[in-house]
């Protein structure tokens, strides 16, 4: 039988709390954000579960979230309590069973728009054991990170100055998405080319009137195609005074000593259509991207939930978090 919604929000700050005692700065989970996924947003479903020594919160796709495109077979675990590596083998076998009693065909650690964590972190207690008792159950992962660093370090200037200095830059330029047209045009668009999470954060920005600490660019060529997109996020476009929605990024200890919290920000997600891939569009893309935000006075920058390692590593970034986002096929 399903819990009243204030006795699970109940149950999961509890969680939280003790998650949060436990945890690093940059693995703590923030008030906002159990709020919001519990309370504000209505495409997942969130609740708690507590049983044989383990604590979690899972979730499922709601009507809407249905409706949508999110798939209706999976169920995400994006937060949960254990004592030690034992109890592992015993939660999951739990999880399973939770699973088949949904109807679900797929089990995921994280990796919801809406998620606590994104995956089991690689530098918490115990990290290397678990992961073999997830592989163990027949888990698949990839590993994801956040990733940190400063607009002002030497290789992020390096790496603009080298691709707005290569053939393919002539005439391409990256331009805000503004005005009701261009949104209605580049909603088809990124629902043709990234169908799934990145289309539907298009349109949550876009049904919102306090999203605007981000803001979507379209990158186009001398003739006016457009070649791909990137988001990009800084704290003080919205007053702190007005509350308002952060993007993830910006809900990590970003700032270093004297360094103002209103210069932070944060990248993603980036992408170059279909028809332009391998031609250089997407370092010119990134390149372009990280130019506008130290224009507008960006200083540290958070790129989250990526594993495109390679893509980034020019630019010196440190990864602060680490995750193995396990998955599972029933």
């Amino acid at each position: 039988m399903t819990r009243e919604p204030l006795v699970e929000l109940k149950a999961a700050t509890n969680l939280v709390r003790i998650w949060n005692e436990r945890a690093s700065d940059h693995y703590r989970i923030q008030a906002q954000d159990l709020a919001w996924n519990f309370t504000d947003q209505n495409w997942l479903t969130y609740r708690t579960s507590e049983q044989n020594g383990a604590s979690f919160i899972w979730a499922e796709a709601s009507a809407i979230g249905k409706a949508l495109g999110i798939s209706d077979k999976t169920l995400w675990i994006p937060l949960w309590i254990l004592e030690g590596r034992e109890p592992w083998l015993g939660f999951l076998n739990q999880v399973e069973s939770l699973a088949r009693s949904r109807h679900k065909s797929r089990i995921v650690f994280g990796a919801d728009e809406f998620h606590f964590l994104p995956g089991v972190p690689v530098d918490g207690p115990d990290a290397e054991e678990i992961r073999w008792v997830l592989a163990s159950k027949e888990f698949q992962g990839t590993l994801v990170a956040d990733l940190v660093g400063h607009l002002a370090e030497g290789l992020v200037e390096k790496f603009i100055q080298e691709q707005l200095n290569t053939p393919v830059a002539e005439g391409v330029r990256l331009v805000e998405l503004t005005g009701q047209e261009n949104f209605d045009q580049f909603s088809k668009i990124i629902t043709s080319q990234f169908p799934g999470r990145w289309s539907r954060e298009f349109s949550f920005w876009r049904s919102r009137s306090d999203t605007t600490r981000s803001r979507w660019l379209r990158l186009e060529n001398s003739t006016g195609d457009m070649l791909g997109f990137s988001r990009i996020s800084k704290r003080d476009w919205f007053a702190e005074s007005k509350g308002g929605w952060t993007p993830g990024p910006l809900r990590l200890p970003l700032s270093e000593s004297g360094v103002p919290q209103h210069s932070d920000c944060s990248l993603g997600p980036i992408g170059v259509w279909s028809d332009y891939r391998g031609k250089g569009f997407g370092n010119i893309l990134l390149a372009l991207t990280l130019q506008k935000l130290k224009a507008a006075g960006g200083e540290m920058i958070c790129i989250d939930w990526t594993n495109a390692f390679k893509y980034y590593e020019p630019l010196g970034f440190q990864a602060v978090r680490q995750y193995w986002t396990p998955w599972k096929e029933l």
